[in-house]
């Protein structure tokens, strides 16, 4: 979709952040086309706002850079208006507690958000938390709609906890993403003060993941069953597959005879094909 990318070299953001009905304010800046985003939350929560990190600032995916072709949908959408999600959030000591979000936007004062969360349990995360790097993925799931998990770590006084959060996003355009797509989030953090939280992101959205291929490192050109048996039947066609076999130990009293090979390996294929469709 086409849209203005130099409106997204600087874009600033204010948000208004509700915690259990107590309001707070969050603000900041960042230059959405490099991916770069900083922000801050004045508060006086009685926890480690630092356990909220997915739910204070990664919820802009505006400001996410697209890399190698990636399907940029929320810049299109954030400059029509903006766009609405909402996530569950399931943590692995039990907690658990969902939020609603609300971004508008206008070219001349940026992004606009409120974050919502009516049920977060103020007493499962006593101590200091550090949240660490995660990838979201996001799934198409129609037009105007994508969903996404993504699993978060966060490092503890004295024990890990973790996080699977999975999110739906509702766009005002109609336009789908073409295949699943990686968001990777990079954190640094800071509390200058008891009442401060600082959080700045590197946020990268590709839509390869290339680590290498793979290789096939059995020797066949061909591993499916069909042509394992025609291999074992035809020494020629077998030779043409690599088939080392001249080297292979023969059961001494097959007389050379390779036919109850095959016959034993198709008897077990369809003796569990049977059991696959039942019959067993």
């Amino acid at each position: 979709m086409a849209f203005d990318k130099s409106t997204f070299d600087k874009v600033d953001h204010n948000t208004t952040v509700i915690i259990n009905d107590v309001e707070y304010h969050g603000f900041g800046t960042g230059n959405a086309n490099r991916g770069l985003l900083s922000s801050q939350l004045d508060h006086n929560l009685p926890f480690d706002p630092e356990i909220l990190a997915v739910h204070l600032i990664v919820g802009y995916p505006s400001y996410s850079e697209y890399k190698d072709g990636a399907t940029d949908l929320f810049k299109p959408s954030t400059v029509g208006g903006g766009y609405k999600y909402q996530r569950k959030y399931r943590f692995s000591n039990g907690a658990h507690f969902t939020s609603f979000h609300n971004i508008t936007f206008d070219k001349a004062t940026g992004l606009r958000g409120h974050f919502t969360t009516r049920d977060f349990p103020t007493d499962a995360f006593p101590g200091r938390w550090r949240i660490q790097d995660l990838v979201e993925t996001f799934i198409p799931s129609g037009p105007g709609l994508v969903k996404s998990v993504m699993a978060a770590n966060w490092k503890g006084d004295s024990k890990d906890v973790q996080a699977v959060i999975e999110s739906e996003y509702y766009l005002n355009h109609n336009e789908q993403l073409p295949g699943l797509h990686w968001r990777h989030v990079t954190f640094e953090t800071e509390h200058p003060s008891e009442n401060v939280y600082c959080q700045s992101e590197k946020i990268t959205v590709l839509k390869n993941l290339d680590f290498g291929r793979p290789q096939n490192l059995l020797g066949f050109k061909d591993t499916s069953v069909e042509a394992k048996l025609a291999a074992i039947k035809n020494p020629t066609l077998k030779q043409s597959m690599d088939l080392n076999y001249d080297a292979a130990p023969r059961n001494e009293h097959s007389n050379g005879n390779l036919d109850w090979v095959a016959n034993s390996v198709t008897n077990g294929a369809n003796g569990a094909n049977g059991y696959a469709n039942g019959a067993h």
